[in-house]
């Protein structure tokens, strides 16, 4: 996965977002499918509008009525028709036994750095990928 050109897809996918918050809506990139039973998962690097807290200090473009732009590895069964909620359509793998969940997701900020997004998101992306039979996934 190239680094540069992930970082410009989420920046250009973010001032999108921004654009037309009142449409909501999320962007996911780097499809792979993974093997799982009884039906395989698609997993992504998902770009969309999550849940801040209402008294967040930090009203900037990335924030927008109690909702904030956020990025996270996330996944779903292949058969999932649904691809436009951040939140609801797009989940995170979890360890089986102590039911932790694998934190990827990152916040945007007017400081942010997209091409350090990118990096992380690559390297959690790669991480589940190469734990994915360890992980729980539903």
């Amino acid at each position: 996965m190239n680094e540069l050109k992930l970082a410009k897809q989420l920046e250009e996918a973010a001032n999108l977002l921004i654009a037309h918050k009142e449409e909501g809506g999320c962007y996911h990139f780097a499809k792979k499918e993974m093997e799982d039973t009884p039906i395989n998962k698609n997993l992504y690097i998902v770009l969309g509008w999550t849940r801040d807290d209402d008294d967040c200090e930090v009203k900037d473009r990335f924030y927008d009525d109690g909702f904030r732009l956020a990025v996270k590895v996330g996944y779903q069964a292949v058969n999932n028709i649904m691809q436009t909620d951040y939140d609801i359509d797009f989940n995170q793998v979890y360890n089986k036994k102590t039911g932790d969940v694998c934190i990827s997701e990152l916040f945007l900020y007017e400081d942010t750095d997209f091409q350090d997004v990118a990096k992380n998101m690559i390297i959690c992306y790669e991480h589940v990928v190469k734990h994915w039979k360890e992980y729980g996934h539903e």
